[in-house]
């Protein structure tokens, strides 16, 4: 999905959203007597949505990250922004993990499209074999850099020092 798209989707459904008297907001009443193929359509429809609100976000979030760096802060209101840097762990390897796991794979592979690890049940098959979680982990995974991102931090919440910023004032490591 392109991201003028998604802003035009988000964009469209907030103000079809909108709703004039803030003390009556709609509600799940308002639903009764929709046939199951109208709700049906209203939840892909709010899957869409949803997808499209992710990658505008995701793409917010490192813009905002950019313009912060690495290390730094910014005060926007009432909530401070810190840097955050984004790594995943990806499997290299998955047929020898599984190989490696034998009998024990339900206890850390989810049985999704994932592509993660379920690390408590890692390290009780590592406990039970007497073998170092970390070096099974170096084994068979490998880490990726992602995008940077931000966490948004409620002002009351924020160290002394971030909270003593002038809103709008960037701090730069």
């Amino acid at each position: 999905m392109r991201t003028d798209t998604a802003f035009e989707l988000v964009r469209d459904t907030h103000a079809s959203l909108m709703w004039a008297d803030d003390d009556n907001p709609p509600a799940l009443a308002d639903l009764d007597g929709m046939s199951l193929d109208a709700l049906h359509g209203m939840v892909s429809q709010l899957q869409v949505i949803r997808q499209a609100v992710a990658l505008l976000t995701a793409q917010v979030e490192g813009m905002i990250a950019a313009e912060i760096g690495e290390g730094g802060a910014a005060r926007c209101g009432d909530t401070i922004c810190r840097f955050r840097p984004r790594a995943t762990q990806r499997i290299v390897d998955p047929k020898g993990l599984i190989d490696w796991l034998r009998d024990d794979w339900y206890q850390v592979v989810p049985v999704t499209r994932s592509t993660t690890l379920r690390k408590g049940g890692l390290a009780a098959v590592c406990e039970k074999r007497g073998i170092d979680t970390q070096t099974v982990l170096d084994t068979f995974t490998e880490w990726e850099e992602g995008v940077p991102t931000v966490s948004r931090i409620p002002i009351d919440n924020a160290p002394k020092f971030l909270q003593a910023m002038e809103d709008g004032e960037v701090r730069r490591a």
